[in-house]
């Protein structure tokens, strides 16, 4: 027999309280036929091991898609900027950022920022 895990109140495990009260609900309804070492891998500790493991492994994987989607965007951006001056060289992710936010004030300042405005 295994024991169940209820579900948490949200989708995500986002909580350090609510991964105490699933380890204590896991503790508390463990039976004896888990408790026994012949059982195999179903301890309450083993158990709340892989409910951890799958949270890391969740908050990693969404992390990594996160990371990837930003440096996309932050590339196609930049691919949208004018050439950068010739004394100018961009090396990080912030500097096109920045860079991004002088071509928009320029912008801004010229006049063009009304649409179909050219005073």
């Amino acid at each position: 027999a295994t024991v169940g895990v209820p579900p948490p109140a949200t989708t995500a495990l986002n909580s350090r309280k609510q991964m105490q009260q699933i380890a204590k609900h896991v503790v508390e309804s463990a039976t004896p036929a888990i408790m026994d070492p012949a059982a195999g891998s179903n301890s309450p500790a083993e158990q709340i091991s892989s409910v951890e493991e799958n949270r890391r492994r969740t908050r990693s994987t969404y992390s990594r898609r996160c990371r990837q989607k930003l440096n996309d965007l932050i590339s196609v951006l930049f691919s949208k900027l004018p050439e950068l001056p010739a004394d100018r060289s961009i090396r990080h992710k912030h500097e096109i950022l920045e860079y991004a936010i002088e071509v928009l004030d320029r912008y801004n300042n010229s006049g063009m920022n009304h649409a179909g405005n050219n005073s």
